[in-house]
């Protein structure tokens, strides 16, 4: 029998462990509901209020008796709380022995003075200070260790100062041995650094030697050899001739190669770089391409606007059972959501749940969910005909009113809004960035400043989705009249929009195709094919 989504809600709101949990009654939960899936969040909690009464002991105890329970998700607040018992009863050994712990698994728990309590342990501090960003105590730290990593994260610390000499001095010190992935990486650090002090030729040698082994290390070696070679007007012909076909491609790709001849090659099909499939598309009209294209990435870019979506008006079987997991959503407990989703592995429960979160208004909860049950039906079948109704969950329309009114009015489409919004956020109104951008469209608090009718609001006025909402709007719209094109607009809008200006000026903007290719950053790169495959979605399922 199906259970209407209204019973369960009532139901939730009904049930004495989440009315506890709500009121802060830890203490029944932990006594009496045992079997709730809010238990051990309630464990914490407790155990914390004992803590602030000065229970040390009690709260010890009670810590350690669910030790070998917890959830990976609660591993770190139960460390870090053990860590403050310990301080507080003066449990010396003990409490070093866990600040080690720490250091070596959750290093951001620990402060500076914690830190100094330490002795030795020179390597694990250095990466202390480098997941900091402090460079320099990096760089103290890293140089008292023996640990073979020491030359990777010093080379990367005076990378990150800018003293690009030093940099490849310990750049040069990695060896395969001290881990295969830091000594590809190191290459291109080292590539790097040798373009910033001139050496061109060194730098693009650099990049050519990165291993294919790693795919993606390879690619992006090849992406910065490509901009060295444009901005200095450099192409050496004794480096292109050891490249693959493919990888020529990459550097080569604007300069109307003929592939005809190259599709004898099967292996030219096989191949799963989408702008290289993209291209020979193009160039060659072969249908087995695009075929090829669709499999690689269903609802990317270059897919949606080339074949549309493929979709299926099928119903799907709804569920009665998982409704336990709405309680999280309902008391926005992301972390014990997302644990407990991961380990479920069957679609149409996680398609179930993602319905009910949807009409519900828990958009986050929703995507996040619908993103699992769409990545088991990639992996599972690799299916690229999806049913409409999972394409309508992943691509959501929350605000619809509001956000087409105001978009409207800034002559923007609302469907741009909600591609932003959902690379940014995944709609989850609560969200805010280790670097404090805030809410759906994770706007940073001077940028809010900067747009002209929030200039004498409050910060605090951006966890108003409206005003989030409203306010991002109006970035992008100022974005668009001043560069043009949407494409430059996403762009700017996670880079900023000085940053575009300059690299137009170098040249590296010409078209989007190219600047998709060749934008410097990587994670600006991602972002802007992202948020424009995620339009082109939107455009495509034609809600209106």
């Amino acid at each position: 029998m199906i259970v209407s989504l209204q019973f369960i809600y009532a139901t939730i709101l009904l049930r004495g462990d989440v009315v506890a949990f709500e009121k802060g009654d830890y203490k029944k939960i932990v006594t009496e509901y045992k079997n709730s899936v809010l238990y051990y969040d309630a464990v914490i909690n407790y155990a914390q209020s004992l803590v602030e009464k000065g229970d040390y002991r009690k709260a010890l105890r009670f810590l350690e008796s669910n030790e070998d329970e917890f959830p990976s998700y609660l591993i770190p607040s139960f460390l870090n709380l053990k860590k403050e018992v310990y301080k507080k009863i003066k449990y010396k050994d003990s409490y070093k022995k866990i600040l080690k712990k720490i250091l070596i698994n959750y290093p951001l728990l620990l402060d500076e003075k914690e830190l100094n309590l330490l002795k030795h342990m020179e390597f694990y501090k250095g990466r202390y200070y480098f997941l900091k960003g402090n460079w320099k105590k990096c760089v103290l730290y890293f140089q008292r260790t023996k640990n073979r990593k020491r030359h990777y994260y010093l080379g990367y610390c005076f990378f990150k100062m800018g003293d690009y000499k030093k940099a490849i001095q310990y750049f040069k010190k990695v060896l395969p041995s001290d881990g295969r992935w830091y000594y590809e990486k190191s290459k291109i650090l080292k590539g790097l650094s040798y373009k910033y002090t001139g050496e061109v030729e060194k730098s693009i040698k650099e990049f050519f030697r990165v291993s294919r082994e790693y795919k993606s290390l390879r690619e992006n070696a090849l992406k910065e050899a490509r901009l060295v070679m444009l901005e200095n007007n450099f192409y050496p012909v004794e480096f292109m001739s050891a490249l693959k076909w493919y990888e020529k491609f990459l550097i080569d790709y604007d300069m109307n190669i003929n592939l005809e001849g190259m599709l004898k090659d099967e292996r030219t099909v096989s191949q799963n770089n989408i702008f290289v499939l993209k291209l020979l598309v193009e160039q060659t009209g072969k249908e087995k391409l695009y075929e090829k294209m669709k499999s690689v990435e269903p609802l990317g870019l270059f897919t949606v606007r080339g074949k549309g979506i493929c979709y299926e008006e099928n119903s799907i079987s709804s569920y009665t059972d998982g409704e336990e997991l709405l309680i999280f959503a309902h008391l926005n407990m992301e972390d014990a959501f997302k644990y407990y989703i991961q380990k479920i592995n069957d679609f149409e429960l996680l398609f179930s749940l993602s319905e009910k979160l949807n009409k519900v208004g828990k958009w986050f909860y929703s995507l996040y969910t619908a993103r699992k049950a769409y990545t088991i039906l990639r992996m599972e079948n690799h299916t690229v005909c999806f049913p409409l109704q999972l394409l309508r969950l992943l691509f959501p329309l929350p605000y619809k009113n509001f956000i087409f009114k105001r978009a409207r009015e800034k002559n923007v489409n609302p469907y741009l809004i909600y591609a932003i919004m959902r690379r940014e956020s995944m709609f989850n109104e609560r969200a805010i960035s280790p670097k404090g951008a805030i809410g759906l469209m994770q706007i940073m608090p001077y940028t809010f400043k900067s747009v002209e009718k929030y200039k004498d609001f409050a910060i605090d006025s951006l966890k108003n989705p409206l005003v989030n909402i409203d306010a991002g709007i109006e970035i992008i719209s100022s974005l668009i009249d001043s560069l043009g094109e949407v494409y430059l607009a996403v762009a700017a809008y996670n880079a900023g929009i000085h940053r575009i200006k300059e690299w137009k000026e170098k040249g590296v903007v010409r078209n989007e195709f190219q600047f998709l290719m060749d934008c410097p950053f990587e994670e600006t790169r991602k972002y802007t094919f992202r948020v424009l495959s995620d339009y082109e979605v939107y455009k495509k399922l034609c809600y209106e």
